[in-house]
């Protein structure tokens, strides 16, 4: 026979109590605080194009490439001789062609553009520029020292020049001067053997070439390069010594 076990509320929680292990027991639950994942800060540097510094371009004068105005012997041909000069700072070059043309260029001249003219004495040369020309290499022939210009034993030049005419007055210096290559065998004095010659000035890169075809011109014949300036004081403004002439291969 089964009998009924029958206990009070006090007695069956001290049952239960007593029947429990001796593990902790609490009516409230434990709170167990989970630390949150620590917040990762990602810092990813913008990179900006550094600026590039474009120069402004200046404005360069223009320079005349070789070979200069006029100084090409017709049909390409080449020279056939030279001859070099040197007087302070500046450079003189005379270029004979197969055809006796002669091409002398006088470099680092002191020029303007515009040039006054007509300021001396009536029918007087206020400007020139000449090569002359030794032919036979003896100052004994040729012009004698009487010439104004003082130059002995050229037997033709080279040149152009600027007679007073008229009123002063201001010129383009590529239009301003008659050009001549000049006969001086009689020795005593020079004509015109010919007007046809060409000449070209840059006042900016301080160059003037002198064109025209002299006869008798050879590997022996010697020049010498002036300017004169009969305002100033009736003296040449330079005159290189006579040079003679280098072969070209």
């Amino acid at each position: 026979m089964i009998k009924k076990l029958c206990f009070s509320l006090p007695v069956f929680i001290i049952f239960i109590m007593a029947g429990c292990s001796q593990s902790t027991f609490s009516l409230f639950p434990t709170a167990t605080y989970t630390p949150s994942s620590t917040p990762t800060f990602t810092f990813t540097p913008t990179i900006t194009s550094t600026p590039t510094l474009t120069p402004t371009p200046t404005s360069t004068p223009t320079i005349t490439p070789l070979p200069y105005p006029l100084a090409t012997c017709d049909g390409n041909q080449n020279f056939v001789l030279n001859w070099r000069a040197e007087l302070n700072e500046m450079k003189f070059e005379a270029l004979l062609c197969p055809d006796n043309t002669l091409i002398a260029i006088f470099h680092n001249q002191e020029f303007e553009e515009y040039i006054t003219v007509n300021q001396g004495t009536w029918n007087k040369v206020e400007y020139k520029w000449s090569v002359a020309i030794d032919t036979d290499s003896d100052t004994s022939t040729g012009t004698s020292d009487i010439w104004y210009d003082g130059i002995v034993g050229s037997e033709f030049k080279l040149e152009i020049s600027k007679f007073v005419y008229g009123q002063p007055k201001s010129v383009l210096f590529n239009e301003a001067f008659q050009k001549n290559i000049w006969d001086c065998t009689s020795g005593s004095s020079c004509k015109n053997f010919s007007s046809n010659v060409e000449y070209y000035g840059d006042h900016i890169n301080k160059y003037i070439v002198i064109r025209g075809k002299v006869p008798d011109i050879n590997p022996n014949s010697r020049v010498l390069f002036f300017r004169y300036r009969f305002r100033m004081n009736d003296q040449l403004t330079y005159k290189t010594d006579w040079v003679a002439s280098n072969s070209i291969p």
